[in-house]
């Protein structure tokens, strides 16, 4: 529809399509509890603006399962449902960065100027982490049902998930994006990204980096390979204890509490 749209030169749009928008992933942010409304002519604008809000949506719905007490009986089944709505929204991220952003035929020049998801190294960052921490519930789901997965598979995975994690935090400090007609504007993404994601993906790579090798550990245990399950157990206590005093500021102390829990763990195997 956005392309037929586009390419009939008998229809124009009389108003510009709105929508106001807020993201916790700018740097600068908008006054609280405002939002900013964005105006453009672009059809393809409306698709990417539908898809961010319904990848979000499916990723707060995914949160509030999460949130579901270990005594309820609807714990397994709603960390199940929680992983698979994370993994939907990683989906639709992902389509979202890499068949509608690059179809958007004239976005704005300046990055003030749009949200900040429509940056193509920031969306598929996100994508990567929804799609991570999907992977990583359905790691714990196998930890609480002895014998369904072995440990090496397990740390594999979780390792797996490390690398999606620095891949995803590499593309935010490292990474640019190419926007304005024709791609003729850099924009150095760590400028623009608020810095508490930053650090959120900082603690998660290395949370999953120390899981992981904490479980290659206990795999090289159970094959009597003690000198190489010690070695791994130190290098697990190593990565988790960079994430000392990171965790801070209004609003995570569950989150806190989790890294702390698995800093524990960690330490606990080794």
């Amino acid at each position: 529809l956005a392309c037929s749209f586009h390419n009939n030169p008998n229809i124009r749009f009389t108003q510009p399509l709105a929508f106001s928008w807020t993201s916790a992933l700018r740097k600068s942010k908008h006054k609280t509890g405002s939002r900013k409304k964005y105006t453009f002519f672009s059809l393809h604008f409306e698709i990417i603006m539908v898809l961010f809000a319904y990848a979000y949506s499916l990723a707060n719905r995914a949160y509030q399962l999460s949130l579901t007490p270990s005594s309820s009986p609807s714990f397994l089944s709603d960390l199940k449902s929680s992983a698979l709505l994370l993994r939907r929204a990683s989906g639709v991220v992902s389509h979202a960065s890499h068949s509608e952003l690059p179809r958007w035929s004239s976005p704005p020049p300046s990055p003030a100027a749009r949200p900040l998801e429509t940056l193509q190294t920031v969306s598929t960052s996100l994508s990567l982490s929804l799609l991570s921490l999907s992977q990583q519930i359905t790691i714990h789901i196998s930890l609480l049902s002895p014998n369904s997965t072995s440990i090496a598979t397990l740390a594999k995975l979780e390792l797996d998930c490390f690398e999606k994690y620095d891949y995803a935090l590499s593309m935010i400090k490292a990474g640019n994006s190419k926007i304005g007609s024709g791609g003729n504007m850099v924009v150095e993404v760590e400028k623009v990204v608020n810095k508490d994601w930053i650090m959120y993906l900082e603690i998660v790579r290395g949370v999953s980096r120390g899981l992981g090798l904490k479980m290659v550990g206990e795999g090289r245990y159970g094959e009597k390979r003690v000198g190489e399950a010690v070695g791994y157990g130190v290098m697990a206590v190593e990565e988790m204890k960079k994430t000392d005093g990171k965790v801070k500021g209004e609003g995570v102390e569950r989150w806190g509490a989790k890294v702390k829990e698995a800093k524990e763990d960690v330490e606990h195997g080794a």
